[in-house]
């Protein structure tokens, strides 16, 4: 379409116009939709928790110790054997719904779900997916935990807590 002159030469609906005007509108449209009336954001703000760590524990998920026991007296290196229910071991990487890897958590107590689980001599990650593992832990009373994690290491709330006694 040709461009079209008034008085003031003033280029109106020219093709190059009506691209500008319809992105205007499109910018416009959009800034209203996102500005800051709350009349109807209540509802969708209560399911729309970006901030929120998604829960990736699926329904009934349990993980646990095959070996050792709660309040067994072990010798050192300590030999574990882990298992889950409901729950998928995999190796660490993608974040995967219903699934993770083991850690074994020793004298630090279990992280708090969503929380990322630090890389550290008390906290022994088992990115590999492995479900055994030794351990050499020193003479004494220790508390272990198992806790399950995601792929990218962030603490789930899947734990499992034993004392042992190493002589």
């Amino acid at each position: 379409m040709e461009a079209k002159e008034t008085e003031g030469d003033l280029m109106i609906w020219s093709g190059h116009n009506r691209k500008l005007v319809a992105s205007a509108l499109a910018i416009l449209l959009f800034a209203t939709g996102c500005g800051d009336d709350d009349s109807d954001d209540d509802a969708m703000d209560e399911g729309n928790q970006a901030a929120e760590p998604k829960d990736m524990t699926p329904s009934g998920a349990k993980v646990f110790f095959l070996t050792p026991s709660d309040g067994a007296t072990v010798s050192s290196p300590v030999q574990f054997t882990m298992g889950t229910e409901n729950f998928t071991i995999e190796p660490s990487g993608p974040v995967n719904m219903g699934a993770g890897h083991f850690h074994l958590l020793v004298d630090t107590g279990c992280v708090t779900p969503g929380e990322t689980i630090p890389s550290n001599p008390g906290h022994h990650h088992y990115g590999g997916g492995q479900q055994e593992a030794e351990l050499e832990l020193s003479a004494g009373e220790h508390t272990v935990c198992l806790q399950a994690g995601d792929g990218v290491h962030t603490a789930l709330d899947l734990t499992e807590e034993i004392r042992l006694i190493v002589k």
